[in-house]
C-alpha cells in the first residue's frame, strides 16, 4: 500500500468546515479524522447542499467545536443518519465509528427499508394473510397509490 502524504504548502487554504478537531488544532490526520469529514458530507447531503456551520468561520468555529458545539440533524435526515453524524463528530477519534462499522450500520438500515417491499417466498401464505388481517393498513406501494387515487375521485 502506498503512503499518501498530504503537505500543505504556504498560502493554501484549508477546508476548515470539513476538518476534524484534531486536524485543526494539532495537525493530526487519520482515517478517524476522515470519519469526521464523512459526517460533514452526510450533513451536507441531508441538508440538501447547505454549507456546513452556517454563519460560522475560522477561529470562532474551532473554539466552538472545542467547547462541544455540533450541528443539529438536518430536517431531511433519518434518525439513524443523525445518530451516525453525531458519532462521527465525537471529540476523541477513538470514540468515532470506523468506516467498516458505518458501512455495516447503513447496510442494515437499507435492508430494513427494503424488506417490506419484497414478499418472503419462504413464508407460508397463511402467515402473510394473517398479518394483513391483523394490520389492514396498506403494505405495498401499489395499494397506497390505489388508496390515494380513490381519495382524489
Amino acid at each position: 500500500m502506498k503512503d499518501y502524504i498530504y503537505e500543505k504548502k504556504e498560502g493554501e487554504l484549508l477546508p476548515v468546515k470539513w476538518m476534524a478537531i484534531e486536524s485543526l488544532t494539532d495537525h493530526i490526520f487519520s482515517s478517524q479524522s476522515d470519519v469526521w469529514s464523512y459526517g460533514i458530507l452526510l450533513w451536507e447531503f441531508f441538508s440538501l447542499g447547505k454549507v456546513p456551520y452556517p454563519g460560522m468561520n475560522g477561529r470562532v468555529l474551532i473554539e466552538d467545536l472545542r467547547n462541544g458545539y455540533r450541528m443539529k440533524q438536518p430536517k431531511y435526515s433519518p434518525n439513524v443518519f443523525g445518530e451516525l453524524m453525531r458519532n462521527c463528530w465525537q471529540k476523541h477519534p477513538k470514540e468515532r465509528p470506523t468506516f467498516s462499522q458505518m458501512a455495516e450500520k447503513i447496510e442494515k438500515y437499507i435492508e430494513l427499508l427494503t424488506i417490506s417491499d419484497y414478499l418472503d417466498m419462504n413464508e407460508p401464505c397463511e402467515n402473510v394473510l394473517a398479518k394483513e388481517i391483523d394490520d389492514p393498513s396498506p403494505t405495498y406501494h401499489l395499494e397506497i397509490v390505489k388508496m390515494q387515487s380513490n381519495k382524489s375521485l
